[in-house]
């Protein structure tokens, strides 16, 4: 992750599965988490001021999961769980899930020239 000069920045995550959501009765997001992965000495995600994820189709967006403010010494932080019914409307090929992540990044935090690697670490239930 490296933001812009004003903070904001943009990523996106993509599920796919093996079973066709048309053929169960329900898909649900049980959790997102956000972990630094490099460099090893960044010791939380205080860097990130707000971060939202919303689930993209052809028809539109939907805010699925939010974070602001992110806890200090905490390396790895779950998300605000928005959007709690049924996910399957969200699989357009009823096997995929697209994710778009943005931001806002405190433009006063000392971004290495590398940037730095996230994990998104998503599980989304089949029922």
């Amino acid at each position: 992750m490296s933001p812009r000069g004003d903070g904001e920045f943009f990523g996106w995550s993509e599920i796919t599965i093996s079973q066709d959501v048309s053929s169960v009765d329900g898909a649900r997001l049980q959790f997102v988490v956000l972990e630094v992965l490099d460099p090893p000495d960044v010791p939380d995600l205080t860097f990130l001021k707000l971060v939202t994820g919303e689930a993209v189709t052809p028809k539109g967006r939907t805010l699925v999961v939010e974070k602001r403010g992110m806890p200090k010494n905490e390396p790895s932080v779950p998300l605000d769980i928005v959007h709690h019914g049924d996910l399957r409307e969200f699989f357009p090929d009823d096997h995929t899930i697209r994710i778009e992540w943005a931001g806002v990044a405190d433009v006063n935090y000392p971004f290495p020239a590398d940037g730095i690697t996230i994990r998104v670490a998503m599980r989304v239930v089949v029922d």
